[in-house]
């Protein structure tokens, strides 16, 4: 027997969830183009506080003015009519050393 208090709730998860799978589907379509552009090593779906966000991850942040406009990345982008705000980390490749 569903729990009618808490179909709300159900229905944003499910929402989140195609939100989320657009953004994977959109940023797979595309992976040449995040990989021809420097430093990109990586790249998924994360969260930020206003729901699912494309994330990009870097070798190395630069600052956006230094970087050509070829090697920029969106700070959002649009998918299936919304738009998402992207966020760029910049990724370890190298393993976590204990000292």
């Amino acid at each position: 027997m569903p729990l009618s208090g808490n179909e709300p709730f159900v229905r944003l998860l499910k929402r989140l969830a195609r939100q989320e799978r657009r953004i994977a589907d959109f940023l797979e379509q595309r992976a040449v183009t995040w990989f021809s552009k420097r430093n990109v090593v990586g790249f998924g779906v994360g969260r930020k506080l206003d729901g699912p966000a494309p994330y990009f991850y870097v070798s190395r942040k630069v600052p956006w003015q230094q970087l050509s406009p070829n090697d920029r990345l969106p700070s959002e982008l649009t998918i299936g009519g919304s738009r998402f705000r992207t966020a760029v980390f910049e990724a370890s490749l190298h393993g976590h050393r204990n000292h």
